[in-house]
């Protein structure tokens, strides 16, 4: 392992001091604001070019889900929900590499006065819901209301159509849309999947297996630099509130932003042994069976693929540079010989 760091660091440096960096792209699952403040922590910070990075971010794109960016190479990494293992199980090559959320923010809000007091009543109500949404159709399943018992339509991406009374109800992040609906709050009844015991990871970091198996230097050195930086926000966010706000400052206002840091914090360490990013089998295995109970996935999951190891990635290159080191060895005595003096 240590050869394996070493070559890495010398890889690194190298880069480095060429002047010549990795350009990868990340696909994000919205437009910039705080939900993603560890990647610019990491690139202000510098913690991607120390790792030989040059670090891209694509806001989504309107076309197409930004899972579609990702499988087919439009980006090299994303971030999506939980319900990646669906797209997974039905076929695509995705690998998790990190849960930034260790809860998801993901809830569903609805307009008290469209007479909507409980899950049930949203039976044949319309509903903007939109991608990376598992959770709530799990937890709308739960209480037996079917996709076909919904009025389905297409989401504004903001709290927008739901104040409007456009829609009766919208999935929302706790962190963002909730902001936008504070000053009509007594109008507003929110229902979170955690409270119907469905719990979800959120901002899954993740790429393809292609990347993982081809670049699999690169995916350590991102994730090590995006991790890092996610750290530097947690601890730092009210300098990331500042310096999100001047990056894009036509996004959310300051005080949006500013709430959108409070609301995250607890969810990206929920007690002070949390490590940021980390991910349990066990967990994965809960959210499979949750989709599986309400027929959301219908496939077996073979978690292994699915799961990111750096562990196991270290020790194929363990062994691989110690076979390389043989061959060397190898070639250099054959050399010796061949021009030793007869």
């Amino acid at each position: 392992m240590c050869l394996g760091l070493f070559s890495i660091s010398t890889a690194v440096y190298a880069q480095r001091s060429n002047n010549r960096l990795d350009i990868v792209s990340l696909q994000l699952k919205w437009k910039h604001q705080f939900q993603f403040a560890g990647y610019y922590a990491a690139q202000k910070q510098g913690y991607y070019r120390q790792a030989g990075l040059n670090v891209q971010f694509l806001e989504p794109p309107t076309d197409k889900p930004t899972s579609d960016v990702v499988t087919f190479g439009g980006a090299d990494f994303g971030v999506g929900g939980s319900d990646l293992i669906t797209l997974y199980a039905r076929g695509r090559p995705l690998v998790a590499l990190a849960a930034i959320y260790q809860e998801s923010p993901l809830v569903l809000l609805a307009r008290r006065d469209s007479n909507i007091t409980t899950l049930a009543d949203l039976r044949n109500k319309k509903l903007a819901i939109e991608e990376y949404s598992g959770e709530i159709f799990a937890m709308l399943q739960k209480q037996n209301i079917q996709s076909y018992n919904l009025n389905l339509a297409p989401h504004s991406l903001s709290a927008s159509n739901l104040l409007s009374g456009e829609v009766d109800g919208i999935s929302a992040y706790e962190t963002t849309e909730t902001f936008e609906v504070q000053p009509f709050i007594d109008n507003i009844i929110q229902f979170s999947p955690k409270d119907y015991d469905i719990h979800s990871y959120g901002d899954i970091l993740y790429t393809t297996s292609n990347i993982v198996r081809d670049r699999p230097q690169l995916v350590r050195r991102f994730l090590e630099a995006s991790l890092k930086g996610w750290e530097y926000a947690y601890q730092n966010h009210q300098e990331m509130v500042d310096y999100i706000y001047q990056m894009y400052p036509n996004r959310l206002s300051y005080d949006a932003l500013k709430f959108e840091a409070e609301r995250s914090l607890p969810l990206l360490k929920p007690n002070a042994d949390t490590i940021i990013g980390q991910m349990d089998r066990q967990r994965w295995q809960e959210i499979v069976e949750v989709y599986q109970q309400t027929n959301i996935l219908r496939q077996e999951v073979d978690l292994d693929s699915f799961l990111y190891d750096q562990n196991s990635l270290q020790r194929y290159y363990h062994y691989f540079l110690i076979l390389l080191s043989l061959a060397s060895l190898f070639i250099l005595i054959r050399a010796v010989k061949a021009i030793r003096p007869l």
